[in-house]
């Protein structure tokens, strides 16, 4: 019977120590289903950069980079202090809290009527990619984005504008 009665409190506090060592370990690195992201806000002449934190854990270490693609296409070999010049935005918020969002820069707004940006996130939750596109609408911006982890080409769909222009199929030109 104790041994029984032993055995089990070994399994119960097996069972705690594994689920303490989940949510510290949630805490420090984060939560890998709920990534951080960037988010576009168009103003009258500007682009406001934000990164948010939906999570219920901080992220730390967080680097955020945002360029625009097209200026990399015709240029080959560039450095990284090359493309970190290139960098529209590039800032190292250092603690996002959950929950939460942090300007983290701005750039001019583009003359044309359509745009492409790309961003990188690096935090102690790993890499993430992402890409926005950006077309005007009856005189209004409409954006669409979408996120991968890292070099994956699993890309999710994060937020697309109800009136964002679509292709024949009804997709994006990304």
């Amino acid at each position: 019977m104790f041994v029984l009665v032993g055995a089990a409190a070994t399994v119960v506090q097996f069972r705690e120590d594994t689920l303490r060592e989940r949510a510290l370990r949630s805490f420090l690195v984060g939560d890998q289903s709920n990534p951080p992201f960037v988010t576009l806000i168009p103003g009258t002449s500007t682009l406001r950069v934000l990164v948010s934190n939906d999570s219920d854990y901080p992220i730390q270490i967080m680097q955020v980079r945002l360029w625009n693609p097209d200026d990399f296409v015709a240029v080959p070999n560039l450095t990284l202090d090359d493309l970190m010049r290139r960098s529209l935005v590039f800032r190292q918020p250092g603690f996002l809290a959950p929950r939460s969002a942090q300007v983290v820069g701005s750039t001019p707004l583009p003359a044309q009527t359509s745009a492409k940006y790309a961003a990188t996130i690096m935090s102690t939750l790993g890499e993430w990619r992402q890409q926005f596109r950006l077309e005007t609408v009856s005189g209004k911006w409409t954006i669409a984005t979408r996120l991968t982890n890292g070099y994956s080409d699993d890309w999710v769909e994060k937020k697309v504008d109800s009136f964002f222009p679509r292709n024949a199929k009804g997709k994006i030109d990304w």
